[in-house]
């Protein structure tokens, strides 16, 4: 966290190339969660933004700057005041077949600018609400072939969901109204996209900083991820580019040739969910290790969380000791992770579950849970992600 500007880089008159970075969760207190520049000519080039935070420009704050961006992804960035993803201060900028999505504040979500003169071709501009370009005191915007959120004048420009992939995958989708709708006469327009790929698949290059139809990006979710068996799963194919096939593996020996396949997990453990995508591009694969939890029963079900808030019917302490002195024979306490702090005494069920070490909302084990000491005096006691501190 940078207090004044630039949370992760500060420029001052210099004119760096910044090429093939990600900046995520950067802050800056004054502008420029991740980029301040003063001065010079700075260029960014094949360079991702996520969820970073600054006063003026989540992303990138500008002054008195030539700031050339191109195949830039801008996504979750937030500002205090002005500039969800770039404010600029005087500046001439150029921004080319680059992607903004769900960047967020008071004015101007996607781009401020202040007497500055802004050149948009091939972008597009997808916050929410639809707040994208800002323009104060003798700024200018020429946007043209570019997907603005709410409309913007200019030749070429559309107002219509680009279908990403996902919140932060501004892949685009099958069906985009981005693909094949850009300008391949746009001065400086790069030979391949963000990915790498060969920027015009097509007779005409994609709106954005993806070209649709490049090599396939695997990429998954599922709307179940822990419980007791049997556990049905509904998985959510989520993949970029063009994909033509896909093959899961579940870990317990089944597979599925469908894109959106459910699967019953039918006993207890942990398993590694694979997801392979093959195109016209190539083949690609994302591996998610113990991405299923399916949990043995032993009889009630327990949810201790330190505030006491849970997204759960079942009942909901903020105290592994509170929960145990209401837990029935073969109960089972489901714990998130963290340090409770608690020495612990079991001395009533004959038998009793304690499996720690599950995020906020009991969705999968991420770390362990921490207690002082546990103390037996009667029954037997199972413990799974639980450590207890020295």
């Amino acid at each position: 966290m940078n207090f004044f500007c630039g949370g992760a880089i500060y420029i001052s008159g210099s004119s760096p190339t910044i090429k093939n970075c990600v900046f995520s969760d950067n802050t800056a207190g004054g502008g420029g969660g991740a980029i301040c520049s003063y001065g010079g000519s700075p260029i960014v080039l094949d360079c991702s933004f996520y969820r970073n935070k600054g006063g003026s420009g989540g992303a990138i704050h500008s002054d008195s700057s030539t700031l050339n961006i191109t195949n830039g992804v801008f996504a979750g960035n937030s500002a205090e005041y002005l500039g969800g993803a770039l404010y600029f201060y005087k500046v001439t900028a150029k921004i080319l077949n680059s992607s903004f999505s769900e960047n967020l504040a008071q004015i101007g979500n996607g781009i401020y600018g202040f007497n500055s003169s802004i050149t948009a071709t091939n972008t597009i501009l997808w916050d929410q609400p639809a707040d994208e370009i800002f323009l104060n005191s003798g700024s200018t915007a020429n946007i043209t072939y570019s997907n603005v959120r709410g409309a913007y004048p200019g030749t070429g420009n559309i107002d219509a969901d680009p279908l990403f992939t996902g919140q932060e995958n501004l892949r685009l989708a099958a069906g985009s109204p981005c693909i094949n709708q850009g300008n391949n006469t746009a001065h400086g327009l790069p030979e391949t996209d963000r990915d790498g790929t060969q920027r015009i698949v097509a007779e005409t290059v994609d709106i954005g900083a993806y070209e649709y139809g490049g090599t396939p990006i695997a990429e998954f979710i599922a709307d179940l991820k822990i419980g007791a068996p049997p556990l049905l799963v509904n998985f959510i194919d989520r993949s970029g580019g063009t994909v033509t096939s896909w093959l899961w593996d579940f870990g317990d020996g089944s597979t599925s040739t469908e894109q959106n396949p459910s699967h019953e997990f039918t006993s207890a453990g942990s398993y590694r969910v694979v997801l392979t995508v093959t195109g016209p591009g190539g083949s690609d694969s994302e591996t998610k290790t113990g991405y299923i939890s399916v949990y043995t029963t032993y009889g009630s079900i327990l949810y201790v969380e330190q505030n006491g808030i849970c997204l759960s019917n079942a009942p909901c302490f903020d105290s592994i000791q509170a929960a145990i002195g209401q837990a029935p024979d073969g109960a089972e306490l489901i714990v998130t992770e963290g340090s409770f702090n608690e020495d612990i005494t079991v001395d009533a069920p004959s038998q009793i579950a304690i499996m720690g070490g599950y995020n906020a909302i009991f969705s999968e084990k991420t770390e362990m849970t921490q207690i002082r000491s546990l103390t037996i005096k009667n029954g037997r006691v199972i413990l799974d992600g639980i450590e207890i501190l020295p």
